[in-house]
Order: C-alpha cells, then sequence, then structure tokens
C-alpha cells in the first residue's frame, strides 16, 4: 500500500496532464500542459470522441507512458455543466470497463450506446471519465484491504453523441458562422442557434477590428454553449466588436469570428444602476465578473 501511495504523490498534478491540445483545457482545470507533460501516466490519443449514429460504436485510444502496469477504468456521465461532476449514465458504456494496460502499450476502448431515444436533431454531450491504478497496489494488497483500494481520477474527455442527420466532420465551423452576439441588461450575450455544442476558446472585446482586445474568458476551464442556447458575459459596455474563437473537431483553436453585437433596448433598475457607480472608470478588473461558466 505504501507504494500506491507513493506513487500517486509522486504524480500528483501530473495525473491531470493526459493530452498535448488546447482541448486538454476542456478536460481538466488549471493545467500547465507544457511543462513535463511526458511524466503524464496515461496520454488521451485523441482531444474528444465524437459518436456518429451510423457507428456501431466509438473508440477511445489511451497509451501508458509510465514505467509500470496500471488498471485503467472507464465510466460514462452525462455533462450537466462545466467543472460539474455527474452519476454514470446507463446511455452508454465502456467496453471493456477496466483493462490492464502495459508500460508503452496502447489500448482503443469501445464506447458502446445502450439508449435508442436520444435527440435526432441536436447534438447530445457526455463525459467520458478515466481512474487508474497502479497494477502492483492491487496484486499486492492484502485480500482485506482489497475493497477499500480506490481507482485515482485521472481526467475527463467528452464524449459528443452526433445523429446521422447532423454527420459533418465541419460542424464546429459552421456553427461558428452562425454566431450572434447582442448587448442587453445581463451583459453581452453569445447565441448559438446551430445543433451542434459549442467549447468557446476565447471572446475578445475590440474597439475595432485592427485592436487587440480584452480577453473575456479568464479561467482555465473553457465555457460552452449547448445547441440553440445563449452564453451570457456581464461586461460595463457594449462592444463595437467581438472576436470569438471555439476549439475545433481536432482540438485546435479555429480562425476567430468577428461579431458586431446588436443592441436590446433596457430598463435598468435603480439596483443596477447603483452597481454600476460603484464601479471605478478605466479599471478593466471591474468589467468582467464571474466569467468562465456558462
Amino acid at each position: 500500500m505504501m507504494r500506491f501511495a507513493t506513487f500517486i504523490s509522486a504524480l500528483a498534478g501530473g495525473l491531470l496532464l493526459i493530452a498535448e491540445t488546447p482541448e486538454a483545457a476542456e478536460m481538466t482545470p488549471a493545467i500547465d500542459l507544457t511543462a513535463a507533460h511526458q511524466e503524464a501516466p496515461i496520454r488521451i490519443l485523441t482531444s474528444r470522441v465524437i459518436y456518429d449514429e451510423d457507428a456501431g460504436a466509438a473508440t477511445l485510444s489511451l497509451e501508458n507512458n509510465s514505467t509500470v502496469s496500471l488498471l485503467v477504468a472507464l465510466s460514462v456521465s452525462p455533462f450537466q455543466s462545466v467543472g460539474t461532476a455527474a452519476k454514470e449514465t446507463e446511455d452508454f458504456m465502456a467496453s471493456p470497463g477496466i483493462r490492464l494496460i502495459r508500460p508503452d502499450d496502447t489500448y482503443a476502448f469501445r464506447i458502446v450506446r445502450l439508449r435508442d431515444d436520444l435527440p435526432k436533431d441536436v447534438e447530445s454531450l457526455y463525459i467520458i471519465n478515466l481512474r487508474i491504478l497502479p497494477a502492483e497496489a492491487a496484486a499486492s494488497a492484502p485480500v482485506d484491504e482489497l475493497s477499500r483500494l480506490k481507482l485515482s481520477f485521472l481526467g475527463s474527455i467528452k464524449l459528443f453523441w452526433r445523429p446521422k442527420t447532423l454527420a459533418n466532420a465541419f460542424s464546429v465551423e459552421e456553427a461558428k458562422t452562425l454566431l450572434d452576439a447582442e448587448c442587453c441588461d445581463r451583459g453581452l450575450e453569445i447565441r448559438n442557434p446551430s445543433p451542434y455544442w459549442c467549447t468557446v476558446s476565447s471572446v475578445r472585446l475590440l474597439s475595432d477590428e485592427a485592436s487587440d482586445g480584452i480577453e473575456c474568458i479568464r479561467t482555465a476551464i473553457l465555457p460552452m454553449i449547448a445547441p440553440n442556447s445563449t452564453l451570457t458575459l456581464p461586461v460595463r459596455s457594449c462592444p463595437k466588436k467581438v472576436s470569438i474563437t471555439l476549439i475545433a473537431e481536432n482540438g485546435q483553436t479555429t480562425l476567430p469570428r468577428i461579431l458586431t453585437p446588436s443592441q436590446r433596448s433596457s430598463r435598468a433598475t435603480p439596483q443596477a444602476k447603483e452597481t454600476h457607480k460603484e464601479k471605478t472608470p478605466g479599471d478593466l478588473s471591474t468589467i468582467f465578473e464571474n466569467q468562465g461558466e456558462p
């Protein structure tokens, strides 16, 4: 048991370094992927899993980068909100649910759909959760302690269920062209009228298209916009232009889309006016509050 504890302690933080693409910011919060990524015990060989309805199953390939054999367990849970854990679902299952992966070996897990009545007109989003346990820890543990051994949480990756009516390799690019922005009482609303989920990589407020602008997304966990839904970002005043980038199918950042927000007529409440009075003009730290969560 001591060896197991030492192994997990040595990988503190490193347990989350499981990908080498920008998509990793979606999967794990507050992680520096540029440092010592080769020390990660398990490497995920894709940035996300796309499950097309016409396919019999989807696959998720994992590579053991460590020097010990690892027991890797997969489970699927529904997506609730960014940074929120959910219980395992019966809509999908991983096959096998747990697998021994030896050093330098790669194994492809199958993700199988069990539910037949998923929506046919929009994408559905789930989370694949990964947990690991050094095989030697399980083998050396006394029988009466086996039930106490817990798989250490490794990370997660998004699973997009895509009905055949939406099968399109460029769905994110299509969704990006449909994005719209509007200023209202609550702040800046970014609307996603498409049937696809959008992972927002960057939102910058511009005084003009040539400026670098002010970044709204200041958290490591990237916000998401559900199909036919809206992301609201608090802003002090309506920007002239907005630059938006998304995470593409391959895990890379898309080219920016520049929007000119429309303005919705509003009636500010006395409380809202008082709140604005308390903010100091020119202090950029007061422009955004609680950003990063849809």
